[in-house]
């Protein structure tokens, strides 16, 4: 049996007009891990209204105040809450509006994500599997056509043993059917009964095999969460 060739394409996407950009790129020093999915909760004609949840990283409790301010009052960004907040760390919690979501348009190419979206120096930091260069390429490059600069920060083999986290066809199957679905947004865009019908499964059938694709993909997603941030 031959198997596939899979790659990690790591970008790094300076969005232009994005408060996650623009806010980074101002307070260099600030290190932000998503910790949640994206949750878009209204559109209004090429505006898009969402929430997303984030870890912040400063070097002093001054830097992290300086740029909770700056956030709070950035033009795109309706509200911000923080959760929890030490003297170098913090949980924020944004309300904000974007004409696009770079995390967004990847997902709609089917694309499977290996890492959550980082963001440093001014730089969204994506993490995805490819299994086909041209598309990735076509990909890069209609994100620099709507999105701003884009850097590739690095492409590299899969090892095989550790291709796609171990998912089998099927499990990578119902795991990017519930990705296209919006099944991971908040609220849920999808039913699994309405998931499994589309690709003409039974509901019992669509559920095992999503949770066996979480179970294998999410612990090593946790246990690989750590700052990416080569070549910037």
């Amino acid at each position: 049996m031959v198997l596939e060739k899979f790659k990690e394409v790591k970008l790094g996407v300076f969005h232009n007009d994005c408060y996650c950009s623009e806010t980074t790129a101002k307070f260099p020093e600030i290190f932000a891990r998503q910790t949640s999915q994206v949750n878009i909760y209204k559109r209004a004609g090429e505006k898009i209204f969402y929430k997303m949840a984030y870890k912040l990283e400063s070097p002093d409790r001054q830097y992290l105040e300086s740029y909770l301010d700056y956030v709070k009052k950035f033009p795109t960004v309706k509200s911000v809450k923080i959760f929890h907040k030490t003297n170098s760390n913090a949980y924020m919690l944004a309300d904000a509006v974007s004409n696009g979501l770079t995390y967004n348009e990847i997902l709609k190419k089917g694309i499977i994500y290996s890492h959550p979206v980082d963001l440093y120096k001014g730089y969204e930091l994506h993490s995805f599997i490819s299994t086909k260069p041209k598309e990735t390429i076509k990909l890069i490059n209609e994100l620099k056509d709507t999105r701003g600069e884009v850097k590739i920060l690095g492409i590299s083999d899969i090892d095989e043993n550790e291709r796609i986290f171990d998912l089998t066809p099927n499990q990578m199957k119902v795991l990017k059917v519930a990705l296209r679905s919006g099944y991971y947004e908040w609220p849920r865009k999808a039913t699994l009964e309405e998931m499994a019908s589309s690709i003409g499964l039974k509901r019992r059938t669509f559920q095992e095999r999503l949770r066996k694709a979480e179970n294998r993909l999410f612990p090593k997603l946790i246990k690989n969460y750590l700052p990416q941030t080569e070549g910037l």
